[in-house]
């Protein structure tokens, strides 16, 4: 496999030569064969410099056969969706270069006479697509959930029997379900209320839609499969770029019936992008053996911060049927200059929240390796 030629595999089959440097300020750590990360609290994935994501894509594409896409189409890619399609338990996928693009375009298969979607109020179709959907595709999006994650059975059958009493029946083509939800600070979709909604449709004939775009990494923490999640739906979504750290990209996978020909559909859009094997050679690298790291790095990153919460400095809150994020309480000190110091040590922290007073952060890969007693000392020296 490409990573025993390029990186050392750990324990953990994670690349060995993913490191985190003790001088968090500088990548002294790094030679011709690694890339060093710094750790950061902020991101879902590494956050690679273009400096290093470059240095790994050519050392990549040094060490196995890359032949170039067209339009998307065949060689790396077609392997590549391949992969996703039976990771996910589906019977095919195509590349998408945005999720946006990937959830209109699974919503218009699962509507074709362009009825009604159940969604989420505070998902990513309904908040942050510019009403993309019921503007290019006439779709109507019905919110539920309102300001929640999980919206229930009972609200899925109210919605039925509303839209079955209408003057002119139009009728609910599809559901979508976004989880976890990144507006609600990844927090999960309840799983067996999921069941129930998935179990409901399938007896109606109503489509079934996951925005996945984090679901692997809901999967490592949560301890259900992707594959159980998967099966409750006839699509999913899943982001290339969060945890697997491409430029950009996204998966949609589902039945060859729902799936074949969508690269038109996908062209009709402006997504026929000329290439994009330079997204999926490091989608694919960073996928090998990712929720073994990742369960790591929220390992790593619990130790660090229970030493924190024991210096008296800092306590941190967990959410509700919460992923990756926490809340960061600073108890003494000014966050804009603590903040800064952190930022000049080399460590990726996010701005203070002002709404919820603390800091909002993410555990990641990226603290994988870290010396947890080092950056404890760089965060509760003042």
């Amino acid at each position: 496999m490409m990573r025993r030629t390029f990186l050392k595999t750990g324990s953990l089959g994670m690349a060995g030569g993913i490191i985190a440097a003790k001088d968090f300020s500088k990548n002294e750590n790094k030679d011709e064969n690694k890339i060093a990360i710094r750790p950061n609290f902020t991101s879902d994935g590494l956050g690679l410099s273009p400096k290093d994501y470059i240095s790994l894509l050519s050392q990549l594409v040094d060490s196995q056969e890359v032949v170039a896409d067209v339009y998307c189409l065949g060689a790396v890619m077609e392997a590549f969706e391949k992969k996703m399609a039976k990771a996910l338990g589906k019977e095919k996928a195509i590349y998408m270069p945005t999720g946006t693009l990937a959830n209109h375009i699974a919503l218009r298969v699962h509507s074709p006479r362009r009825k009604k979607i159940l969604v989420q109020q505070q998902s990513h179709i309904y908040r942050d697509c510019g009403d993309a959907i019921p503007q290019l595709s006439g779709i109507q999006l019905l919110p539920l959930a309102a300001d929640g994650i999980t919206f229930s059975l009972a609200d899925v059958k109210k919605s039925l029997q509303d839209t079955a009493v209408e003057k002119v029946h139009t009728g609910i083509d599809a559901i979508a379900i976004e989880t976890p939800v990144r507006r609600q600070h990844l927090r999960r979709f309840d799983f067996g209320e999921m069941k129930k909604i998935s179990q409901l449709a399938r007896q109606k004939g109503i489509g079934l839609h996951l925005d996945g775009a984090r679901i692997f990494g809901e999967a490592a923490i949560s301890g259900i499969s992707v594959k159980k999640y998967s099966e409750l739906f006839d699509t999913v979504y899943v982001s290339l770029y969060k945890y697997f750290n491409s430029i950009a990209g996204a998966i949609l996978a589902g039945p060859a019936s729902m799936i074949d020909g969508l690269h038109n559909e996908r062209r009709m859009f402006g997504g026929g992008l000329r290439s994009a094997w330079e997204n999926v050679v490091v989608a694919d690298y960073f996928f090998e053996g990712f929720e073994k790291r990742f369960q790591e790095g929220q390992r790593v990153g619990k130790v660090f911060l229970e030493k924190l919460a024991a210096s008296g400095l800092f306590r941190f809150k967990a959410f509700e049927d919460g992923t990756n994020v926490y809340q960061l309480f600073l108890e003494k000190g000014a966050p804009a200059i603590f903040r800064k110091k952190i930022l000049a040590k080399g460590i990726g922290f996010p701005k203070f929240n002002k709404n919820e007073n603390c800091f909002v952060i993410k555990l990641n890969e990226s603290l994988v390796g870290v010396d947890v007693e080092e950056m404890v000392k760089v965060f509760t020296v003042f």
